[in-house]
């Protein structure tokens, strides 16, 4: 019995582990506690003896609410709901300060005591829900808690509490990039969009990037050298170590959303430019070259294709 039920108890255990430690006011943390317990609510009576770690389970949603940076307290009797907002959690009220804070919420006039339920002196404001009696004094016989009337018996009002919680936070997922160039000598690559982003640079060509973040790559070659393309690895690592897929682009700037992890290769090489013959052009001295099997002009510092256009 015990080889069949430890199994399915195993997996329960070990999804209570993935909560997190401390808890923190997430949805992911909310969601793997609502996983644990479906699971271990799905257990028999005795695949649950052995979930040892069973105690983390029960104490995790208060913890996540005790972990809440606020919350609105609602108070509600004979259907008058009373909200005292942004108390930060958890919060304990002694019994003479709930008392104070119920007869303002709901004009009361007079004295009573209060009992709360399985609390004596005071109210921890740590849970979802409490039902105290405040009253046991004498009150109005209509129970109006706007009333008090010493001639009438006791008659005891039920006072709900509840919170009102902030929305769970959305876990920031962040993924890793890389940087390399092929030569440091021959180029450079940068984010340039990191200015006013989420994209935090670490410092040693590395960022973090938000899940879904646009992200705009920048290679610029060193005097004498000239971009030749990109190459990327969806591991990160060091450069030596990389194997690097070529993009098959020389798009510059690239632009993508960040979904994974990545390592990106800018490659530059030296720009080959074979000189044919000096001519004359409109009696300013030019020079014909060849860079990369196109014949160019160079004029003025400046570069033309033989048809006049204008090289950048």
């Amino acid at each position: 019995l015990v080889a069949e039920a430890k199994p399915y108890a195993d997996a329960v255990v070990d999804l209570i582990n993935a909560i997190p430690n401390p808890i923190v006011y997430t949805q992911s943390c909310k969601d793997k506690i609502d996983a644990a317990q479906k699971a271990y609510d799905a257990l028999t009576d005795g695949q649950k003896m052995f979930v040892s770690n069973y105690e983390t389970l029960k104490n995790a949603p208060f913890d996540l609410i005790k972990a809440a940076p606020y919350a609105h307290i609602l108070f509600k009797a004979n259907n008058q709901e009373k909200k005292v907002e942004n108390v930060t959690l958890p919060k304990e009220f002694t019994a003479a300060e709930m008392k104070t804070m119920i007869k303002e919420l709901y004009n009361v006039e007079g004295d009573y005591d209060m009992y709360a339920s399985s609390y004596s002196d005071a109210v921890n404001i740590s849970y979802e829900k409490w039902t105290i009696y405040p009253f046991t004094g004498k009150v109005n016989v209509d129970g109006d808690l706007s009333k008090y009337d010493p001639d009438y018996d006791m008659i005891p009002i039920s006072l709900e509490i509840t919170l009102d919680l902030p929305p769970y936070e959305a876990e920031l997922i962040t993924y890793t990039l890389q940087l390399h160039v092929n030569d440091a000598a021959m180029g450079s690559v940068a984010v340039t969009n990191l200015l006013g982003s989420d994209i935090i640079d670490n410092g040693d060509g590395t960022y973090d990037v938000p899940e879904g973040a646009e992200v705009t790559l920048q290679a610029t070659p060193n005097e004498g050298y000239e971009f030749i393309g990109w190459k990327a690895s969806s591991t990160i690592c060091d450069f030596a170590d990389c194997e690097f897929v070529d993009l098959n682009t020389v798009d510059n700037p690239l632009t993508f959303d960040m979904y994974r992890e990545a390592a990106f290769l800018a490659e530059f090489k030296a720009t080959t430019t074979t000189a044919v013959e000096n001519v004359q052009t409109n009696h300013v001295q030019a020079t014909k070259f060849f860079r990369d099997g196109m014949l160019l002009i160079e004029k003025n510092g400046k570069i033309y294709t033989v048809t006049g256009a204008e090289v950048k």
